[in-house]
């Protein structure tokens, strides 16, 4: 269980003090010092998603246990070939499940029960990670679960639950 700090709207840009140029393929092994320079706090504990970056939004996940939660995301915007503003969301820790250590499915038992089950012949997968995934409400907490998350050539992204093997339709994003 996590719980949004509301010092950090992800629904708010903020303008940055000194803008930035930024380019992923220039930058890949610095994205920890490019972005400790920003002052964007807790900048450290993100990690950046090529996933889900699209066009002049670049997508960073926060980090726990090494593994991105997917649903934090701090976003870099672009303007004029320089990032100049991002918004952020931020979460803490509030409990963990403390019971028995429990495997994750493998990769390969995930992709094979959504492509015999829910792709179409064609259907071309771009991408899988394992990370945090939870459905997030009208509320300041978030209970989040290990998940595959499957990112299809069209866009679309599945996630499939790492313990039980359920999988989760793409939401429509607006």
């Amino acid at each position: 269980v996590v719980r949004f700090d509301e010092n950090y709207n992800p629904d708010k840009p903020v303008a940055l003090a000194a803008p930035f140029k930024f380019d992923p393929l220039i930058n890949k092994g610095t994205f920890k010092d490019m972005l400790a320079k920003t002052g964007i706090p807790y900048s450290e504990s993100y990690q950046f998603d090529p996933a889900t970056s699209k066009g002049e939004t670049f997508v960073f996940h926060q980090l726990y246990d090494s593994l991105p939660m997917f649903e934090v995301q701090l976003k870099l915007y672009e303007k004029g070939g320089v990032i100049s503003s991002y918004s952020q969301g931020y979460v803490e820790v509030q409990s963990e499940d403390t019971q028995k250590e429990q495997n994750v499915i493998s990769p390969y038992i995930a992709l094979r029960t959504l492509v015999e089950n829910h792709l179409e012949a064609g259907t071309v997968i771009t991408g899988v990670r394992l990370g945090y995934h939870g459905q997030v409400y009208n509320s300041q907490s978030l209970y989040m679960v290990p998940s595959w998350r499957v990112t299809l050539g069209n866009g679309q992204i599945y996630f499939i639950h790492a313990i039980n093997g359920a999988v989760e339709a793409p939401q429509n994003k607006k």
